[in-house]
């Protein structure tokens, strides 16, 4: 829920300064009292950063079935999984650098989950 960020600045004071008048008598009030400052803080932190590319939706307006080229890096790359027939598939996670569309190169830095589809040929090499 998102609160003004002047609420979480003086919450997390707050909860600074109880933290610091419990410290000598109460040890444990003081260290719960002192994550909830944590608390407020991340919650500030979170409230002030600001969205990046849109939370890397500008990918989105790729996705309408036109043929595009991807320009990516591999983030994780997944196990192959043999599927039945001899057919094999691995999932991978791609942050993609740039898109290409009808000679038009638009930079978009977007995560995605690649799926590859295949199958897996009798000949060892």
């Amino acid at each position: 829920m998102w609160r003004p960020p002047v609420w979480w600045i003086v919450a997390a004071a707050s909860f600074i300064v109880f933290a610091i008048l419990l410290l000598r008598r109460r040890g444990r009030a003081a260290k719960l009292v002192g994550l909830c400052a944590i608390f407020a803080g991340g919650a500030l932190a979170v409230q002030v950063h600001p969205p990046g590319n849109g939370g890397g939706l500008d990918v989105l307006q790729f996705a309408d079935g036109r043929e595009v080229t991807l320009t990516a890096h591999v983030i994780r790359e997944g196990t192959l999984v043999e599927e039945d027939g001899g057919e094999v598939r691995q999932q991978m996670d791609v942050e993609s650098e740039q898109v290409i569309l009808l000679d038009k190169k638009v930079e978009v830095v977007s995560g995605l989950r690649v799926s590859l589809y295949g199958k897996r040929s009798d000949k060892r090499r």
